[in-house]
């Protein structure tokens, strides 16, 4: 990246988020690192999960710098452009019907959620109700890091054998897509100390 950025310096920004100290991730319900976002005139024209070489990133660039014009501003500043995770976090209506259905169709955000429910609540309704929105998540993609997110969603509510099942899945999809998955061999070891 940082040799892209000098050969592109006077056509192609390049941003770096630490997704530990900023909540943009969360916002765009990013959830696998790194994800590249190729964003002009305020529209994201494509977004990529997972490592790349360089010459695929140079290929996308160029793609994308001979992009049309886009004439309007395809993300405006409205309560549904971006899905903020935390906004609803601790409210009524957090997993109320109407508020998944904003997110229904898409994958990432359904896994954001999920992930988020995991991560801050210890209740078992909202609990339970991650693992239904994970499994939506899953049925529209399976991804490594939504199987990943159902099975620590089982580990915390204490079924661990389907938990185990869930995290072998996760590491096999990892490995097809050349992902790490170190967390996953961590929470492995955490539910074999349970069971």
């Amino acid at each position: 990246m940082k040799e892209l950025d000098k050969e592109y310096a006077d056509r192609v920004n390049f941003y770096k988020i630490d997704v530990d100290k900023s909540k943009v991730d969360d916002a765009l319900g990013i959830t696998a690192m790194p994800t590249y976002l190729f964003i002009k005139n305020s529209a994201n024209l494509e977004q990529i999960e997972g490592a790349m070489s360089k010459s695929k990133m140079v290929a996308l660039i160029k793609k994308h710098m001979n992009a049309p014009e886009i004439e309007e501003v395809v993300i405006e500043s409205t309560e549904d452009s971006f899905y903020d995770i935390t906004a609803k976090h601790g409210d009524y209506d957090e997993f109320t019907d109407s508020s998944i259905e904003k997110i229904e169709d898409s994958s990432t955000k359904l896994n954001s959620l999920a992930w988020h429910t995991y991560k801050e609540h210890n209740d078992i309704d909202s609990l339970l109700k991650a693992i239904k929105i994970v499994e939506r998540s899953i049925a529209l993609e399976k991804t490594y890091y939504n199987v990943d997110t159902h099975a620590a969603l089982l580990y915390k509510t204490g079924n661990y054998t389907k938990a185990l099942k869930k995290a072998k899945e996760a590491i096999e999809v990892a490995k097809d897509d050349g992902l790490s998955y170190a967390s996953t061999s961590e929470l492995i070891e955490n539910i074999i100390d349970k069971l």
